[in-house]
C-alpha cells in the first residue's frame, strides 16, 4: 500500500464550519443580547431562585470604562463575528485566510474574557450566572470551531457559494 502525505481527512467541509461558526455568533447575539436588553430596560434576568445573574449584573464590575456594561461588549463581539463570519461565505472560503485568522484572534480573545469573568462571578461576587456561563460556552465552542477551520490546508482551495442553507456542502 502507498502512503498518503496527508494523515487527516477533514469530514465536515470548511464550508459547514462557517456555517456552525455563523450558528454559533448568532447564539451568542442572543445571549449577549439579553443581558445587554436587561440592562437598556433596567429589568431583573430570568435566572431561577438564586438570583446568580441579577447579582453579577448589578456587581460594579460588570461595567467597564465610563459604566458601559460588560454585555455590550460581548454584543458587540458576537456581531463582529458573525459578520466576519457572513462575508467569508459570501466571498467564498478561498482567499480567506485572513478572516479566518480574524474570527479565531476575536474568538479567544473573547474566550479568554468570558472564562475570566465566569471565574470572577463565582470566586469574588460569589454568584452564578447561567447566561454568563451560556455565553462563555458559546465563545469556547466559536473558538474550537475556528481552530478547526484555521487549521484546514485547503481552506484557499475549497469554495462555496454562500447561502442559508445549514446542510452539508455539496
Amino acid at each position: 500500500m502507498q502512503a498518503t502525505s496527508r494523515a487527516y481527512t477533514p469530514i465536515v467541509s470548511a464550508t459547514t464550519l462557517n456555517r456552525v461558526i455563523i450558528f454559533l455568533a448568532f447564539a451568542g447575539v442572543f445571549i449577549a443580547g439579553v443581558l445587554s436588553l436587561s440592562h437598556v430596560l433596567n429589568v431583573e434576568l430570568p435566572c431561577g431562585p438564586s438570583h446568580g445573574c441579577n447579582t453579577v449584573a448589578n456587581h460594579p464590575s460588570a461595567k467597564w470604562p465610563f459604566g458601559i456594561p460588560v454585555a455590550y461588549f460581548g454584543f458587540l463581539g458576537y456581531v463582529a463575528i458573525a459578520c466576519v463570519s457572513i462575508i467569508r461565505g459570501v466571498i467564498g472560503l478561498g482567499n480567506a485566510r485572513r478572516l479566518v485568522v480574524l474570527g479565531y484572534a476575536m474568538s479567544a480573545f473573547g474566550a479568554v474574557v468570558s472564562v475570566g469573568f465566569t471565574y470572577y462571578s463565582i470566586t469574588v461576587i460569589h454568584a452564578t450566572c447561567l447566561w454568563c456561563i451560556s455565553s462563555a460556552v458559546t465563545m469556547f465552542l466559536l473558538f474550537v470551531a475556528h481552530t478547526i477551520l484555521a487549521q484546514r490546508e485547503n481552506l484557499e482551495t475549497e469554495r462555496s457559494p454562500f447561502d442559508l442553507r445549514f446542510g452539508l456542502a455539496m
